[in-house]
């Protein structure tokens, strides 16, 4: 799930952002801590940095040029992969065009902290609770909602 500006090499910033997944073993640790049958599934992105979306992720006021996010997706399978969608919608000189990008992984799952390791970026950090998944890329804080 990142979406690092730096790696944005046609569109493949996008795709590291919305990259998550979780895993452990079938028995719950604790009560509260869910088993991979509940907390596998799609998650819909809700939030970035505390903003619901569209969500500007990169502005050059100078070459009127940026990049907003208008959606975005993880999904975690029960087998320990992941996947990734999210759909940009990139202005440059005033024409605007979207494009979806995707990203596949596998992620880890322990009470409740998730790590989802992308084949396209370096590992997302998180936590799962209830249907809220939350992920941390570059400092940015992506929120997910089952």
């Amino acid at each position: 799930m990142r979406w690092n500006t730096a790696n944005f090499a046609p569109f493949a910033l996008i795709i590291l952002i919305l990259s998550q997944g979780c895993g452990g073993g079938d028995s719950p640790t604790t009560p509260t801590t869910p088993t991979p049958t509940n907390i596998t599934g799609t998650y819909t992105l809700q939030s970035v940095n505390g903003q619901s979306l569209p969500y500007v992720l990169v502005v050059e006021t100078a070459h009127v040029y940026g990049w907003t996010l208008t959606a975005g997706s993880t999904t975690l399978n029960q087998d320990m992969t992941a996947s990734s969608s999210a759909t940009v919608t990139v202005t440059d000189s005033g024409t605007s065009s979207t494009t979806t990008v995707t990203d596949i992984g596998t992620y880890t799952h322990t009470n409740g902290a998730i790590t989802v390791t992308w084949a396209s970026s370096t590992p997302d950090s998180g936590s799962i609770v209830g249907s809220k998944l939350t992920l941390t890329d570059d400092g940015d804080v992506y929120i997910f909602q089952k």
